[in-house]
């Protein structure tokens, strides 16, 4: 350490404010699972629902709300935000399975059957629009929705 432009050795001193205290022992935060919610929104006229929608680069629309990407430099191009989209409709939050482990049930699926598993045309039939996204673009999207109920 410098002390008016002159270094002193607080070594020691370091040493015991990172001992840990004795007796207290660290909690790990629980688990987050999101409450019983949907991303998909009624359709019109009677149709079932519709599916989260990728709006360009930066942007899905579920129902009427938006979920801002644009802070993500990761996402290069609107193939990836539509693989996003489609992520968050193949999510089943039900409030019993903790965010973590449904995104990597769906990453899971995707390693497993490719990008086709996410398309709302069924399998083998990938119309070619998704791009490879990364577990954590599929969390933060749903960290970002303002329409996520929480576990009661």
């Amino acid at each position: 350490m410098l002390d008016n432009y002159r270094p002193v050795d607080v070594t020691q001193r370091a040493r015991e404010l990172a001992e840990p205290a004795a007796g207290e022992a660290m909690e790990l935060p629980a688990r987050r699972a999101p409450g019983r919610t949907s991303f998909s929104s009624p359709g019109r006229g009677g149709k079932g629902p519709r599916p989260p929608q990728a709006k360009g680069l930066h942007s899905i629309r579920v129902g009427e709300e938006y979920i801002d990407l644009s802070a993500w430099s990761q996402l290069v191009d609107p193939s990836q935000t539509n693989a996003v989209a489609a992520a968050l409709g193949a999510l089943d939050l039900d409030g019993s399975i903790s965010l973590s482990d449904l995104v990597d049930a769906v990453v899971d699926r995707v390693g497993r059957d490719g990008l086709e598993a996410l398309s709302a045309h069924g399998a083998g039939r990938h119309p070619g629009r998704l791009a490879g996204v990364r577990r954590h673009e599929i969390a933060a999207a749903v960290n970002r929705y303002r329409g996520l109920r929480k576990r009661k």
